[in-house]
């Protein structure tokens, strides 16, 4: 407690009732809601009894890993979830209440499109399914049944709503456009219910099911809703100003009579309207509360006073909407920084003018390349912020220019990149060999580099011939083209093209398009120079690749599309509709520019800030309709007055000027294309004290010189600084201790895999057992039978298996294997199943979960579950004693309860064998030092590889790595 300031404090220490935390940028929200978690167990409530939810997966385990080093070990098993995970469980746990299959299938935004597309002509559509071109509206059909959800409208009110303007007519409106607004409404309601009938009759929901669906089942079935209510005491809601009016809803179900709510906001910071999000819950938290005394916490420890001052002057203009002023409360930010002024780096709020867009892109990567230079920074201490992702295009240009490494992140924009449009045009060119967009773009690529010299005489024939381009390159491969010359080398690239095309289409009418890629990623050797060749970029290329082969992967399973061509024609469809994913994430431990679109940037900080490209019509950006608008009446949120698209885009401006730390850079310029001069933007006038900016003008000769300037020093991979926790768990230390190349493969870069049938099948059988002792640890009797088989039913996969009479067949031995298990395990009482577990150490934090903890004679045993087909007892004991995994395992038990197990098993699940080891002092020792040892190798990034005959041969990346064993 003596790390909180008064505010802090009062919050943390609120007993029961609702609370509202009023708490701006930078003023330590996460750490006041993590202490309040700790106080309230402190103070007698148990862990499991208490709810924190926030919106993103990266939040919630930001969040539980401070919750675990406040409290004492066995005490951190507080429920603390995502909305839409939480709400995933409860549908999960009650499928059958609601006339659900328990084995449901979450679709996402991609895959809802593709499943309209599928059923297009079973929806009752007219208006929105043109028949020149009847996908045109799916997308948007797909966004606006998500705002109904948002808005928690259900089919049946949705029709209702229908109903009650069919008899209230059109009351001296234009008659016409009356029955023009009810077609089309009508249309969409009965669209709308026959989505949701389809989606349940195939086991689908989608993300706004899981809290509607929560939603309903509380509200038709008491008995759960009192049971909920029951579990969890005490309600915590991080970013509550993103919630939209169904999670508030959700929130206000459970409370309950208790109203053992709390929840931490800044309405200034309201930035999702576009996602749902509804500012007016926290206008109206108190009037649902009106018992509750706010919190507001102003003593802001991350940017200087001047910073803080300019955004405030800023965001005072979306009054009188805030609740500063409609609760009467002081939100003005006061700084706990110490301003700082080191050498040309004057700390503060700058507006800097320029005359054209490329002067104001030089300038900005001028000054980065120039400060790195001197020594005064490094590259990660810079942001460059736009509004849009288009914005950046010009600034990448200038970094890209100076050598200055830099990490793109925006809300979207993986198909537009080098890399993923190189993999697109494979898919398509090997399943249309008439695509010759597709087939230049491939030729082209790096993989086979054909120049313009050899490739463009071949274009030229094909349009001349008005011949497919992979025809007229076959005729050139087999030496029958006389029409042009190609040199020796562009044969030879040539040659090794239409052998790829004809190969990989031959395997793409028999393979799944995950196979197929990802044969043509590895044999073709890109991926593996992508590797050797370390860089920023490449590294972020790799990434890229393993986002978009996860998605592919994921699209197959959820959607069964087993042909490569089907995956094309979907992916086609997604493009058309405008979809494109956010990219990979960077490296947060390299040394780059950060340039992020201001959303992306919410919850990050940095000592500079550059804040670009601010005109008008850029940042604010035009209101832009949605092409199927959410009717007034169905909207349940009040929405604030005067113009609401400029409060949002205030609040958006608000939180990328609090972002920086030191020094925040306004910059504009006058010419960005097109006829007319851009004025600045109105928010950098609102913001400044003096609106008048420095002007620079164009200097053409010293922005060639600088376009020829030597490149920035790169600093490549670097060690994380102190501050920064490495985070490990049993997998990344055994593959870091059987090879570093190996850790850097498959954690830093996440160079994708093909998903192998021992995984899978090993999935499924975890999932069926973890199942079978939650319900016995709930105290219930052994589920039955065939309900227990039906959760391996419901978790298996088919991919990765080699033929179809291989998966029946593993699949056979794995219900005579669990059968066997249901047998023989009545007489194992779980103490915990599936705990999670932190181990925290100086720099890193060791995470993992025990399977089952069962209590033995001699005491406490740890108990995993292995699939290995291990036959022979002295093997099982074995493989027991040198289990790196349990070794570890037993350690973190001993720092939790203060002993080390008694005992610790491997049953082996397809034998029926249980090795069993006990591991004493020294051994535990061992663990330490084993921790110790990688995680000051990856601190170091050391990723030298240790190759060896057996580990090399059995390796996944045998066929990209240049350091494995040869023979």
């Amino acid at each position: 407690m003596h790390e909180l300031n008064e505010e802090q404090r009062r919050a943390v220490e609120h007993g029961p009732g609702p609370l509202l935390i009023i708490a701006g940028a930078g003023t330590g929200k996460t750490r006041v809601i993590t202490h309040r978690i700790a106080h309230l167990i402190r103070e007698g409530v148990e862990p499991a009894r208490i709810l924190a939810l926030t919106f993103t997966e990266k939040a919630a385990a930001e969040m539980e890993e401070r919750v675990d080093t406040l409290v004492p070990y066995g005490f951190s098993n507080v429920f603390i979830s995502t909305f839409h995970s939480f709400g995933d469980r409860v549908i999960r746990d009650n499928a059958l209440a609601i006339g659900l299959p328990p084995d449901f299938k979450l679709l996402n935004e991609s895959e809802c499109i593709i499943f309209l597309k599928e059923h297009l002509f079973e929806l009752p559509m007219d208006y929105y399914r043109p028949k020149g071109d009847p996908t045109r509206y799916l997308s948007a059909l797909v966004r606006f049944m998500g705002r109904l959800k948002d808005e928690d409208v259900s089919p049946a009110e949705f029709l209702d709503h229908v109903e009650g303007l069919k008899k209230r007519g059109p009351e001296g409106a234009d008659k016409a456009a009356f029955a023009e607004t009810l077609r089309e409404r009508e249309e969409l309601a009965l669209t709308y219910s026959k989505y949701r009938e389809l989606m349940e009759a195939n086991g689908f929901l989608d993300h706004g099911d899981q809290i509607t669906l929560a939603l309903r089942l509380f509200r038709t079935r008491p008995n759960i809703l009192e049971r909920y209510r029951e579990k969890f005491l005490y309600i915590l809601t991080d970013e509550f100003q993103d919630t939209n009016y169904a999670q508030f809803e959700l929130l206000k179900l459970l409370a309950g009579e208790r109203k053992n709510i709390t929840v931490v906001a800044d309405d200034d910071q309201s930035i999702y309207k576009f996602r749902g999000a509804a500012v007016s819950n926290v206008l109206g938290f108190l009037k649902t509360f009106p018992e509750c005394r706010p919190v507001t916490l102003k003593m802001n420890y991350r940017s200087i006073q001047p910073i803080l001052d300019s955004a405030y002057r800023l965001i005072t203009h979306n009054n009188p909407e805030r609740l500063e002023v409609r609760s009467g409360i002081d939100k003005r930010l006061v700084s706990a920084v110490k301003p700082g002024k080191k050498k040309g780096r004057e700390a503060g709020v700058s507006h800097m003018r320029f005359e054209s867009l490329p002067q104001e892109a030089e300038f900005v990567a001028d000054a980065i390349s120039r400060e790195v230079k001197s020594g005064e920074a490094v590259f990660r201490d810079y942001a460059v912020l736009v509004r849009a992702r288009s914005d950046a295009v010009p600034f990448l240009s200038a970094l890209d220019s100076k050598g200055i490494p830099y990490h793109f992140s925006g809300n979207s924009g993986l198909y537009s990149r080098e890399e993923i449009t190189l993999i697109i045009s494979f898919l398509k060119a090997i399943t249309d060999f008439s695509d010759n967009l597709s087939v230049f773009n491939l030729a082209s690529s790096p993989v086979y580099g054909l120049n313009a010299k050899d490739l463009v005489p071949c274009n030229v024939v094909a349009r001349r011939r008005c011949a497919p381009l992979y025809y007229v390159m076959k005729e050139a491969a087999e030496g029958r083209l006389k029409e042009a010359a190609v040199s020796e080398e562009g044969l030879e690239a040539i040659k090794r093209l239409v052998a790829d095309m004809e190969r990989f289409s031959e395997r793409a009418l028999k393979e799944r398009a995950g196979r197929v890629l990802y044969a043509f990623l590895t044999e073709s050797g890109y991926i593996g120079d992508l590797v050797k060749d370390r860089s920023e970029e490449n590294d972020d290329r790799v990434r890229n690749i393993a986002r978009f082969f996860e998605n592919i992967t994921r699209m197959e399973e959820t959607l069964s599309i087993n042909k490569t061509s089907a995956l094309v024609e979907h992916l086609k469809l997604l493009i058309e509709a405008g979809e494109n994913p956010g990219l990979a994430e960077p490296d947060p431990e390299s040394d780059a520019v950060q340039v992020l679109t201001v959303h992306k940037a919410k919850g990050l900080e940095f000592p500079t800030v550059f804040m670009v490209g601010l005109v008008n019509e850029r940042f604010p950006r035009r209101s832009r309709k949605e092409l199927i608008e959410l009717p007034e009446e169905l909207i349940k949120e009040l929405l604030p007055t005067g113009d609401v698209h400029l409060q949002e885009e205030r609040r958006l401006f608000y939180v990328g000027m609090t972002r920086a730390r030191e020094r925040l850079m306004l910059t504009s310029a006058a010419d960005y294309g097109g006829v007319r001069s851009k004025k600045p933007s109105p928010f950098v006038l609102e913001a400044l004290d003096s609106p008048k900016a420095e002007v620079i003008k164009a200097d053409s000769l010293k922005v060639i010189e600088n376009l020829g300037a030597g490149p920035a020093e790169a600093k490549g991979e670097r060690a994380p600084s102190e501050n920064e926790v490495l985070h490990l768990n049993s997998y990344k230390i055994d593959d870091y201790l059987t090879c570093p190349l190996k850790y850097r493969f498959i954690h830093v870069l996440g160079i994708p895999l093909l998903p192998h049938h021992t995984i899978m099948y090993g999935k499924a059988v975890h999932d069926a057992i973890s199942y079978y002792f939650r319900r016995r640890l709930e105290g219930e009797t052994p589920p039955p039978l065939e309900e227990f088989l039906n959760v391996f039913r419901a978790s298996w996969s088919s991919a990765g298996f080699l033929t179809k009479r291989h998966e029946t067949e593993r699949f056979d031995s794995g219900m005579e294997a669990l059968k066997r298990f249901y047998a023989h395990s009545a007489t194992i009482v779980p103490k915990a199943v599936e705990k999670d577990f932190t181990v925290t150490r100086q720099g890193y934090v060791f995470r993992g979960r025990w399977d089952l903890i069962v209590e033995r004679p001699a005491g406490p045993c740890i108990v995993d579950f292995k699939t290995s087909e291990i036959r022979d007892q002295k093997k099982a004991d074995k493989r027991t004693k040198t289990s790196t995994q349990l070794l570890l395992y037993s350690l973190a038990f001993k720092e939790a309860f203060g002993k080390e197990p008694a005992l610790c098993e491997l049953h082996f699940v397809e034998s029926g064998l249980v090795g069993s080891a006990h591991f004493k002092e020294k051994d535990l020792d061992k663990a330490a030092s084993i921790m110790e040892e990688v995680a000051e190798g990856v601190r170091r990034r050391d990723f030298t590889a240790r190759p060896d005959y057996l580990n090399c041969g059995y390796c996944a990346y045998n066929n990209i790595c240049t350091e494995k064993v040869k023979g």
